[in-house]
């Protein structure tokens, strides 16, 4: 009579190990999907995307967080172009994101209106290397 219960184990892995190596299992073949799909730069651009984006949001709320706490308004893009548009700088630079008020306040660059159909970019550029 033998003592090993082979080919079963003594005891079956406990159900977070089986889900971690689940999980790991899935992640190793999205990023072998992702090596396939875009090759190693793509995949590599992907991730630090997600990452640096990752660190941004959070940034942004901090941000968002501490400018509520102290008392500063959050941003709102319609208000900012209906204030531009009106000519009120003032309440504008309270109503919108710091460079779109910039670019208007500085250069005299307005947002387009979301009406506008043929207003173009209007000095926006979707290149920001330009």
């Amino acid at each position: 009579m033998r003592n090993n219960p082979w080919p079963f184990p003594a005891s079956a892995p406990s159900p977070v190990v089986t889900a971690a190596k689940y999980a790991g299992l899935a992640i190793g073949a999205f990023l072998l999907y992702k090596l396939v799909t875009r090759g190693v730069s793509g995949a590599a651009a992907d991730l630090t995307r997600g990452a640096v984006g990752t660190v941004v949001d959070a940034g942004t709320g901090v941000v968002i967080g501490a400018g509520e706490a102290v008392g500063i308004p959050p941003t709102n893009v319609d208000q900012c172009t209906e204030d531009i548009y009106a000519g009120r700088t003032w309440d504008a630079s309270f109503s919108c994101p710091a460079a779109t008020f910039l670019r208007y306040a500085i250069g005299g660059v307005k947002p387009p209106r979301p009406g506008d159909a043929d207003a173009g970019m209007n000095g926006y550029s979707l290149n920001r290397n330009c």
